[in-house]
Protein backbone atom coordinates (compact mmCIF):
# COMPACT_ATOMS: atom_id res chain seq x y z
CA UNK A 1 0.00 0.00 0.00
CA UNK A 2 3.01 2.56 1.10
CA UNK A 3 3.75 2.02 -3.38
CA UNK A 4 0.84 3.23 -3.85
CA UNK A 5 1.05 7.13 -4.29
CA UNK A 6 4.52 6.24 -5.97
CA UNK A 7 2.27 4.81 -8.88
CA UNK A 8 0.11 7.54 -9.01
CA UNK A 9 2.63 10.15 -9.36
CA UNK A 10 3.88 7.69 -12.52
CA UNK A 11 0.95 6.98 -13.60
CA UNK A 12 -0.08 10.66 -14.26
CA UNK A 13 3.38 11.84 -15.63
CA UNK A 14 2.77 8.98 -18.40
CA UNK A 15 -1.15 10.93 -19.00
CA UNK A 16 0.79 14.29 -18.82
CA UNK A 17 3.30 12.79 -21.54
CA UNK A 18 0.07 12.16 -23.40
CA UNK A 19 0.28 12.09 -27.22
CA UNK A 20 4.34 11.67 -26.99
CA UNK A 21 5.52 8.32 -27.73
CA UNK A 22 7.92 6.58 -25.88
CA UNK A 23 10.28 5.81 -28.77
CA UNK A 24 10.32 9.66 -30.06
CA UNK A 25 11.17 10.35 -26.24
CA UNK A 26 13.96 8.26 -25.97
CA UNK A 27 15.06 8.49 -29.80
CA UNK A 28 15.34 11.83 -29.55
CA UNK A 29 16.77 12.56 -26.06
CA UNK A 30 13.96 14.57 -24.45
CA UNK A 31 15.00 14.58 -21.45
CA UNK A 32 18.98 14.14 -21.75
CA UNK A 33 18.49 17.57 -23.90
CA UNK A 34 17.11 19.20 -20.23
CA UNK A 35 20.08 18.38 -18.02
CA UNK A 36 22.79 18.63 -20.56
CA UNK A 37 24.24 21.28 -22.48
CA UNK A 38 25.30 20.72 -26.00
CA UNK A 39 29.04 19.75 -25.62
CA UNK A 40 31.35 22.32 -28.33
CA UNK A 41 34.97 22.45 -28.92
CA UNK A 42 34.47 25.93 -27.23
CA UNK A 43 32.84 24.50 -24.06
CA UNK A 44 36.25 22.02 -23.73
CA UNK A 45 39.20 24.74 -24.24
CA UNK A 46 40.95 25.31 -21.31
CA UNK A 47 39.73 22.25 -19.33
CA UNK A 48 42.27 19.81 -17.13
CA UNK A 49 41.70 15.92 -18.64
CA UNK A 50 40.23 15.44 -14.75
CA UNK A 51 37.69 18.11 -15.80
CA UNK A 52 36.91 16.63 -18.75
CA UNK A 53 36.55 13.08 -17.64
CA UNK A 54 34.29 14.33 -15.17
CA UNK A 55 32.36 16.16 -17.91
CA UNK A 56 32.95 13.27 -20.34
CA UNK A 57 31.15 10.64 -17.54
CA UNK A 58 27.98 10.68 -19.25
CA UNK A 59 26.86 8.28 -22.44
CA UNK A 60 24.96 11.38 -23.63
CA UNK A 61 27.82 13.62 -24.31
CA UNK A 62 30.17 9.98 -25.56
CA UNK A 63 27.28 9.09 -27.92
CA UNK A 64 27.58 13.06 -29.00
CA UNK A 65 31.17 12.40 -29.65
CA UNK A 66 30.11 9.01 -31.87
CA UNK A 67 28.33 11.08 -34.19
CA UNK A 68 30.56 14.25 -34.44
CA UNK A 69 33.93 13.40 -35.83
CA UNK A 70 35.33 16.90 -35.76
CA UNK A 71 34.13 17.43 -31.89
CA UNK A 72 36.19 13.99 -31.20
CA UNK A 73 39.07 14.72 -32.99
CA UNK A 74 38.79 18.19 -30.83
CA UNK A 75 39.03 16.47 -27.59
CA UNK A 76 41.42 13.65 -28.57
CA UNK A 77 44.14 16.08 -29.46
CA UNK A 78 43.79 17.94 -26.35
CA UNK A 79 44.14 15.01 -24.64
CA UNK A 80 47.07 13.55 -26.53
CA UNK A 81 48.82 16.90 -26.04
CA UNK A 82 48.71 16.45 -22.70
CA UNK A 83 49.67 12.58 -22.22
CA UNK A 84 52.13 12.97 -24.92
CA UNK A 85 53.77 16.05 -23.09
CA UNK A 86 53.53 15.32 -19.28
CA UNK A 87 53.06 11.27 -19.09
CA UNK A 88 54.11 10.81 -15.64
CA UNK A 89 51.77 13.23 -13.79
CA UNK A 90 48.11 12.69 -12.48
CA UNK A 91 46.69 14.92 -15.47
CA UNK A 92 48.79 12.99 -18.17
CA UNK A 93 47.84 9.56 -17.26
CA UNK A 94 43.91 10.78 -16.94
CA UNK A 95 44.09 12.12 -20.37
CA UNK A 96 45.61 8.75 -21.27
CA UNK A 97 43.48 6.48 -19.60
CA UNK A 98 40.46 8.67 -21.57
CA UNK A 99 41.47 9.26 -24.77
CA UNK A 100 41.80 5.41 -24.85
CA UNK A 101 38.63 5.12 -23.64
CA UNK A 102 36.87 7.40 -26.13
CA UNK A 103 38.91 5.59 -28.70
CA UNK A 104 37.55 2.49 -28.25
CA UNK A 105 34.03 3.30 -26.80
CA UNK A 106 32.58 5.57 -29.33
CA UNK A 107 33.12 2.90 -31.69
CA UNK A 108 30.55 0.28 -31.98
CA UNK A 109 32.43 -2.33 -33.10
CA UNK A 110 35.38 -1.95 -30.63
CA UNK A 111 33.47 -1.50 -27.63
CA UNK A 112 31.84 -5.21 -28.52
CA UNK A 113 34.95 -6.59 -29.55
CA UNK A 114 36.78 -5.20 -26.89
CA UNK A 115 33.91 -6.78 -24.39
CA UNK A 116 33.32 -10.30 -26.14
CA UNK A 117 37.50 -10.85 -26.48
CA UNK A 118 37.77 -10.51 -22.53
CA UNK A 119 36.80 -14.58 -22.65
CA UNK A 120 40.08 -15.64 -24.18
CA UNK A 121 42.31 -12.73 -22.64
CA UNK A 122 44.36 -15.19 -20.92
CA UNK A 123 45.32 -17.04 -24.09
CA UNK A 124 46.45 -13.47 -26.29
CA UNK A 125 50.07 -13.81 -24.83
CA UNK A 126 50.59 -17.38 -25.67
CA UNK A 127 49.37 -16.48 -29.66
CA UNK A 128 52.26 -14.26 -30.61
CA UNK A 129 54.55 -16.44 -31.79
CA UNK A 130 51.89 -17.70 -34.17
CA UNK A 131 49.86 -15.07 -36.56
CA UNK A 132 47.97 -18.68 -37.67
CA UNK A 133 46.58 -19.17 -33.90
CA UNK A 134 45.55 -15.20 -33.69
CA UNK A 135 44.07 -14.84 -37.10
CA UNK A 136 41.79 -18.14 -35.93
CA UNK A 137 41.02 -16.71 -32.35
CA UNK A 138 40.61 -13.10 -33.89
CA UNK A 139 37.51 -14.81 -36.24
CA UNK A 140 35.83 -16.38 -33.32
CA UNK A 141 35.21 -12.61 -31.39
CA UNK A 142 34.54 -10.59 -34.24
CA UNK A 143 31.21 -8.32 -33.90
CA UNK A 144 28.61 -10.13 -36.08
CA UNK A 145 28.53 -8.00 -39.40
CA UNK A 146 31.96 -8.30 -39.79
CA UNK A 147 32.09 -11.90 -38.89
CA UNK A 148 29.23 -12.38 -41.48
CA UNK A 149 31.56 -10.48 -44.03
CA UNK A 150 34.68 -12.68 -43.46
CA UNK A 151 32.04 -15.94 -43.25
CA UNK A 152 31.20 -14.52 -46.82
CA UNK A 153 35.03 -14.21 -48.12
CA UNK A 154 34.56 -10.95 -49.16
CA UNK A 155 38.20 -9.67 -50.13
CA UNK A 156 38.03 -5.99 -48.81
CA UNK A 157 37.61 -5.30 -45.05
CA UNK A 158 34.52 -3.83 -44.61
CA UNK A 159 34.42 -0.11 -43.01
CA UNK A 160 33.28 -1.32 -39.21
CA UNK A 161 36.81 -3.18 -39.18
CA UNK A 162 38.95 -0.83 -40.79
CA UNK A 163 37.18 1.84 -37.88
CA UNK A 164 37.94 -1.01 -35.44
CA UNK A 165 41.15 -1.38 -35.87
CA UNK A 166 41.79 2.68 -35.98
CA UNK A 167 40.10 2.99 -33.00
CA UNK A 168 42.70 0.32 -31.23
CA UNK A 169 45.59 1.65 -32.45
CA UNK A 170 44.53 4.86 -31.53
CA UNK A 171 43.96 3.92 -28.22
CA UNK A 172 47.07 1.36 -27.97
CA UNK A 173 49.21 5.05 -28.16
CA UNK A 174 47.35 6.61 -25.65
CA UNK A 175 48.74 3.13 -23.54
CA UNK A 176 51.88 2.73 -24.42
CA UNK A 177 52.47 6.63 -22.43
CA UNK A 178 50.47 5.54 -19.83
CA UNK A 179 51.98 2.47 -19.04
CA UNK A 180 55.55 3.43 -20.40
CA UNK A 181 56.28 6.44 -18.61
CA UNK A 182 58.70 4.80 -15.60
CA UNK A 183 60.62 1.76 -15.73
CA UNK A 184 57.39 0.56 -13.28
CA UNK A 185 54.12 1.96 -13.65
CA UNK A 186 52.57 3.47 -10.63
CA UNK A 187 49.04 5.26 -10.99
CA UNK A 188 48.95 8.73 -10.03
CA UNK A 189 45.85 9.37 -11.27
CA UNK A 190 42.34 8.74 -9.19
CA UNK A 191 41.94 5.19 -10.86
CA UNK A 192 39.45 2.87 -9.22
CA UNK A 193 40.28 -0.95 -8.51
CA UNK A 194 38.02 -1.87 -11.33
CA UNK A 195 39.06 0.54 -13.74
CA UNK A 196 42.89 -0.06 -13.59
CA UNK A 197 41.48 -3.72 -14.50
CA UNK A 198 39.38 -2.70 -17.40
CA UNK A 199 42.67 -0.42 -18.16
CA UNK A 200 44.71 -3.38 -18.58
CA UNK A 201 42.92 -5.80 -20.36
CA UNK A 202 41.99 -3.35 -23.11
CA UNK A 203 45.65 -2.39 -23.25
CA UNK A 204 45.84 -6.26 -24.00
CA UNK A 205 43.94 -6.14 -26.91
CA UNK A 206 45.03 -2.90 -28.50
CA UNK A 207 48.84 -4.17 -27.85
CA UNK A 208 47.91 -7.33 -30.04
CA UNK A 209 46.77 -5.51 -32.53
CA UNK A 210 49.31 -2.45 -32.56
CA UNK A 211 52.40 -4.92 -32.26
CA UNK A 212 51.61 -6.53 -35.26
CA UNK A 213 53.78 -5.69 -38.09
CA UNK A 214 51.89 -6.38 -41.54
CA UNK A 215 53.84 -7.04 -45.07
CA UNK A 216 51.97 -3.93 -46.85
CA UNK A 217 51.78 -1.46 -43.78
CA UNK A 218 47.88 -1.28 -43.77
CA UNK A 219 46.99 -3.35 -40.64
CA UNK A 220 42.94 -3.33 -41.29
CA UNK A 221 43.51 -5.31 -44.93
CA UNK A 222 46.34 -7.39 -44.06
CA UNK A 223 44.76 -8.77 -40.65
CA UNK A 224 41.35 -8.94 -42.73
CA UNK A 225 43.68 -11.23 -44.83
CA UNK A 226 45.15 -13.46 -42.69
CA UNK A 227 41.46 -14.12 -41.00
CA UNK A 228 39.96 -15.24 -44.76
CA UNK A 229 43.36 -17.39 -45.17
CA UNK A 230 44.54 -18.53 -41.39
CA UNK A 231 46.63 -21.23 -42.96
CA UNK A 232 49.04 -18.50 -44.06
CA UNK A 233 48.70 -15.81 -41.88
CA UNK A 234 52.67 -15.60 -41.34
CA UNK A 235 52.31 -14.16 -44.95
CA UNK A 236 50.19 -11.10 -44.00
CA UNK A 237 51.04 -10.51 -40.21
CA UNK A 238 54.43 -10.80 -37.98
CA UNK A 239 54.11 -10.15 -34.39
CA UNK A 240 57.12 -8.86 -33.07
CA UNK A 241 58.04 -8.50 -29.62
CA UNK A 242 55.10 -9.10 -28.02
CA UNK A 243 55.99 -11.35 -25.35
CA UNK A 244 58.48 -9.57 -24.04
CA UNK A 245 55.40 -6.48 -23.19
CA UNK A 246 53.74 -8.94 -21.20
CA UNK A 247 56.89 -9.47 -19.03
CA UNK A 248 57.87 -7.86 -15.30
CA UNK A 249 56.52 -4.65 -14.42
CA UNK A 250 59.31 -1.99 -16.11
CA UNK A 251 59.68 -4.42 -19.28
CA UNK A 252 56.73 -3.25 -20.97
CA UNK A 253 53.76 -1.16 -21.18
CA UNK A 254 51.29 -3.68 -21.00
CA UNK A 255 53.21 -5.67 -18.22
CA UNK A 256 53.41 -2.61 -16.15
CA UNK A 257 49.54 -1.75 -16.32
CA UNK A 258 48.81 -5.50 -15.56
CA UNK A 259 50.40 -5.29 -12.68
CA UNK A 260 49.61 -2.08 -11.83
CA UNK A 261 45.98 -3.65 -11.68
CA UNK A 262 47.15 -6.56 -9.52
CA UNK A 263 46.33 -9.32 -12.39
CA UNK A 264 48.59 -11.90 -13.64
CA UNK A 265 48.67 -13.74 -17.21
Amino acid sequence: MKRTPSLIVFASLVLALGLVSCDAMFENNLFAGMTHKELTADSIQGQTPSQLKETLDSEVYMDQLAEDEELKEEVLDQLEGEYTSNPDTAEGQTAAILAADISIQTVPAAAQFAASVVGIISEVETLGDSPENLAETLQGVLPLGIQEALNSGQSEPPAEFVEMIEAFLRANTAYIALGGAGEVMTYLADVSPEEKTEIALNAVICGAIGLITTTSGNTANDLWAAMLDPANAGSHIIISDFSSEFDSAGDGYIGNLITAAGLTF
